[in-house]
């Protein structure tokens, strides 16, 4: 139990500001201290003590408080019940008295309702053991399988390529006999084409050998010739390496 005075008409309720959590009933006691005499005139010993509070959305009630004496003290009982405690968050509390057609009333206090927690169930979302060994498995069949057809097209791709490889040598290798064959062929060619020349060059100088003698003979031949009984003389003369013939009628001396 913990005691909460009232001086004058203010309530201190900074020792159960916090004291009340939701929901709960008949396990926090509040005492209000209060005087008997309120100003030395009014005697409040023999008045009935409420307690009223309304709560965060406005709704509330009053409760009877007991009422005990010690002194010159009156001692007021407040055990929050169901509807004090229903609802969590802020709560205005205030105290009266009554008498016939008195009424003594202090100033608000306001306390807090502690919210008290009811989680819902929990829904287990976590997979158990066999459901994550066979995520697993499925995984790591998947990943064998997707290891298996990319091997399986490397493979491929690797033959392909291998084939194209030789295919490529075999063609290397026709294209350098074929080039080796031209090579031949010209350097044939050419010795021929060498020796052609050179024959040409010879027959050349055979033939200009042999002009030069027949215009030598033919320049020195004489001879004669007879045309209807008419004697001719026929000489033959080189100019400018041009054989002439001359036929000239004979006279005799």
């Amino acid at each position: 139990m913990i005691q909460v005075h009232i001086r004058d008409k203010t309530i201190a309720v900074d020792a159960v500001k916090r004291l009340v959590i939701g929901g709960q009933t008949g396990a926090d006691t509040i005492r209000f201290v209060v005087q008997k005499t309120y100003r030395e005139e009014i005697d409040l010993s023999g008045w009935t003590w409420y307690l009223q509070f309304r709560n965060k959305n406005g709704e509330g009630e009053s409760v009877l408080l007991s009422k005990t004496f010690s002194g010159e003290l009156i001692y007021l009982d407040w055990t929050p019940g169901v509807t004090a405690t229903q609802v969590s968050g802020r709560m205005e509390i205030q105290l009266y008295a009554t008498s016939g057609d008195s009424k003594w009333v202090s100033a608000p206090a306001t306390i807090y309702v502690e919210e008290n927690l009811t989680p819902d169930a929990i829904i287990p979302t976590t997979p158990t053991v066999l459901d994550q060994y066979l995520e697993l498995f499925e995984e790591l069949k998947d990943d064998a399988e997707t290891a298996e057809s990319n091997a399986s097209d490397s493979a491929a791709a690797a033959l392909i390529s291998e084939e194209a490889a030789a295919a490529s040598a075999i063609s290397s290798a026709n294209s350098a006999t074929s080039a080796s064959t031209s090579k031949d062929a010209a350097i044939s060619s050419a010795t021929g084409a060498a020796g052609s020349a050179s024959s040409a060059n010879t027959a050349k100088l055979d033939a200009q050998a042999a002009a030069s003698v027949a215009v030598g003979a033919a320049g020195t031949a004489v001879g004669g010739i007879s045309i209807d009984g008419v004697q001719y003389v026929v000489g033959r003369a080189q100019v400018n390496g041009h054989i002439i013939k001359t036929i000239t009628q004979y006279e005799g001396v």
